[in-house]
Order: C-alpha cells, then sequence, then structure tokens
C-alpha cells in the first residue's frame, strides 16, 4: 500500500539499475519485541537475567566479529566455529551462571561434549556425504559476490553452534543434580553418583 515501508534489492544494470520490493520493513516490531524479552529477563531473571544478557551481547559479539569475518575471509568454517563456540562456552557460562566449582565443572564438562559433538558431526556429515546444498540460499552463497564459501563447512557449523545452548543447559543441569544427590548422602560411591 501507498506510505508502506519496504526493504528493496538493487539489482545493477549497464543503463539503467533496477529494483524489486524483498520485504516489508519489520524493524519497528522487532524492537518492540527485543525491549520486552530485555525487560522480562531483567525482571524475572534479576541478577542472573541480566548477567545472561550479557553473556548473550558476548555470544553476538563473537559471532558477528570473530566467526562471521574469519569464514568471509575464506577460513574453514567448521574449524572457525569450533574455536568460536569453545569461546563461546568459556565466557558466557562464567558470566550468566558465575564462577563456582559448579560451573567449572559443568565448562569442563560442556568443553568435553562439544569435542565429541564436533567429532561425530564431522564424522555423520562426512558418512551421509551431506553438502549443504539443502535450501535455494545455499546456491546464492555458493555463486554469490562474497566468493566461494565451504558450505560443507558452513553446515558443519551451524550444527556445532546450534548445540551450544542445549549442551551448557544439560551440563549444567547434570552437574547441579550430582551435587544435590551428594548433598543428601555424601557417602553415594562416585560410581553411583
Amino acid at each position: 500500500k501507498v506510505g508502506d515501508k519496504v526493504v528493496l534489492g538493487l539489482i545493477p544494470a549497464e543503463v539503467t539499475d533496477q529494483y524489486v520490493i524483498i520485504d516489508r520493513d519489520r524493524l519497528s516490531g522487532v524492537y518492540v519485541v527485543i525491549a520486552v524479552f530485555l525487560l522480562l529477563a531483567v525482571v524475572v531473571g534479576l541478577r542472573r537475567g541480566l548477567t545472561s544478557l550479557i553473556g548473550l551481547g558476548i555470544t553476538g559479539c563473537i559471532l558477528l566479529f570473530f566467526i562471521a569475518p574469519q569464514i568471509l575471509s575464506g577460513k574453514d568454517p567448521f574449524l572457525v566455529a569450533l574455536v568460536g563456540a569453545g569461546a563461546i562456552v568459556l565466557v558466557s557460562m562464567f558470566i550468566s551462571h558465575g564462577f563456582n566449582r559448579r560451573i567449572q565443572i559443568s565448562a569442563i564438562s560442556t568443553i568435553i561434549s562439544f569435542i565429541a559433538t564436533g567429532l561425530i558431526t564431522y564424522s555423520f556429515v562426512h558418512i551421509a556425504l551431506l553438502f549443504g546444498f539443502g535450501q535455494s540460499d545455499a546456491f546464492l552463497l555458493e555463486t554469490g559476490y562474497l566468493g566461494s564459501i565451504n558450505l560443507q563447512g558452513i553446515l558443519m557449523a551451524g550444527i556445532i553452534i546450534s548445540v551450544l545452548g542445549v549442551l551448557d543447559d544439560v551440563t549444567t543441569a547434570q552437574t547441579a543434580a550430582v551435587e544435590e544427590l551428594y548433598k543428601t548422602d555424601p557417602k553415594l560411591s562416585v560410581r553411583s553418583l
């Protein structure tokens, strides 16, 4: 409609450039959702909510200022994601959960699980002959203005980065459960725990 804000895409041409409407401009709605999310995180989570937001911000910075530029410069996306995700785990876990023995054990457990996930991801992607061409956007990445991007590496990097939150939650919860069991009965053996 007249007055709608839209996002345009430029199609350069020798004679006259052309523009196409790609989508509506939805940023104002996104800003409202972000503001509500930030407010609820601090109101409900209090100090822990605030530290979690700081950890989320650091995670975003690692993604935007380390992982993305390294991949765009031609580095192996899988290796870049492993290094970046390792940094995210170490920094964000301690900022989000605090620095204590339980979180130290959780961080070590997360790194071990993370290494196992990396090995499994690498193996399964190669065994299943997955190449990252599952969507039409992959073709644009492969042939676009960014140069040649390793789509198989992008696929593996996406898998690695997507499991970070799950590994954090699982290892933190398991460590807390074992700690509580030990407090309940300190005589339990390591095997029993």
